[in-house]
């Protein structure tokens, strides 16, 4: 069982880095990365607030340690559950 963990993290180290030695795949990744780190920037120095919601929930979560992250994830945030979806 070990060596087929094995071979598998080979295969995909060794796809890795014949991905990462193709310069235009490459560059297109480091296009896109960026392009989505500055749209992600922007969304959240326009909402600030995202980055207390994301605060409270980490800290809900690291003091309740809960088995099933997702449902607890689900509890969290039903608290702040409207009646009305709000639209994009």
């Amino acid at each position: 069982r070990q060596n087929a963990a094995c071979q598998s993290w080979q295969r995909r180290t060794m796809q890795k880095e014949s991905w990462e030695n193709d310069m235009q795949h490459f560059a297109a990744f480091e296009d896109k990365k960026d392009e989505l780190s500055a749209e992600h920037g922007a969304y959240m120095q326009a909402h600030p607030e995202l980055q207390q919601l994301m605060g409270d929930f980490l800290q809900y979560l690291l003091q309740r340690k809960p088995d099933n992250v997702a449902q607890a994830a689900a509890t969290f945030f039903s608290q702040f559950k409207e009646d009305a979806p709000e639209a994009r």
